[in-house]
């Protein structure tokens, strides 16, 4: 039987690669979202 693979919470680098925006830019749209167009 094939072990199933444990999923995790996505980091805010893996948002940040995603998105092609820095990581201080994900973190400035979670703490302050009216500061980010």
């Amino acid at each position: 039987m094939k072990a199933k693979k444990q999923e995790t919470a996505a980091t805010m680098k893996d948002v940040a690669l995603k998105a092609k925006v820095s990581t201080a830019t994900v973190s400035r749209a979670l703490m302050n979202p009216d500061k980010v167009s």
